[in-house]
């Protein structure tokens, strides 16, 4: 493929045109997330594509100081950059301040951080009841992944319990607020339990429920595919890399 007359100094290619670009303006839940792409490299500056907001709430201004973001199947690289909007004849063009230095991030599809907030979950391995009669029970999220939670809970369970979970977090950053999941390992620590669960997309949910029982549960778990997977992926590599940065990791 082609690329620009660009060269990271701690990647091994090139930028290539029309890759793929996130451009992070902001900071927290409220940061904005912007997908863009790599068109040319002219005059000392990237050339990008009209940039798209993917979610949040900071706006992406003439000038801003912002992150850009590549994935790559090695690594997800991360370089600091301004962003610049010129208008001429109508046509606006934008256009990035080139990386000093690079931070590279090792991609495993699906790393795990600490993430300790409260979810609730339900026991669905025998359903006999509709959506609005499931007995769902509070708990807490130890640790998360984009394939799987860790859970903590004062209750009993046994592995192979097929469950649903509603986590807030899915629906901040566009994700179904309640999907379905199965218990892989199971530990007793002092009172209480630790669970650990593999999240089932939508086409796991299939090999694991009947159809009858998928209609039985909310209609959310069927939007959970590996589109949404990949979403996921991507959230828990920005707080991966936004912890080191705070010496955190």
């Amino acid at each position: 493929m082609a690329s620009v007359d660009y060269k990271f100094k701690n990647c091994t290619d090139r930028l290539k045109l029309w890759e793929r670009i996130e451009i992070v303006v902001g900071e927290g839940i409220e940061a904005g997330h912007y997908s863009s792409r790599f068109e040319d490299f002219e005059h000392g500056r990237i050339v990008i594509s009209q940039p798209e907001l993917l979610r949040g709430n900071t706006l992406l201004r003439d000038k801003a100081v912002c992150e850009a973001w590549i994935t790559r199947e090695d690594a997800i690289y991360r370089f600091s950059t301004r962003i610049y909007r010129t208008v001429k004849n109508k046509i606006e063009s934008y256009y990035l301040d080139p990386p000093e230095k690079i931070s590279r991030v090792q991609r495993r599809q699906f790393v795990r951080i600490e993430y300790m907030k409260p979810i609730r979950l339900a026991d669905v391995s025998s359903i006999r009841q509709c959506e609005d009669s499931i007995q769902w029970i509070d708990a807490v999220t130890l640790n998360l992944s984009a394939g799987g939670v860790l859970i903590k809970t004062p209750f009993s369970h046994k592995e192979q319990e097929r469950l649903l979970l509603h986590i807030k977090l899915f629906g901040q950053i566009g994700l179904p607020l309640t999907i379905a999941a199965i218990i892989r390992r199971v530990r007793q620590h002092k009172t209480d339990y630790l669970l650990g669960c593999e999240f089932l997309t939508v086409n796991r949910l299939k090999m694991l429920f009947s159809s009858s029982e998928i209609n039985e549960l909310p209609e959310s778990v069927t939007l959970f595919n590996h589109i949404a997977q990949e979403k996921l992926v991507r959230w828990v590599f920005e707080e991966q890399v936004e912890l080191r940065g705070k010496g955190l990791l």
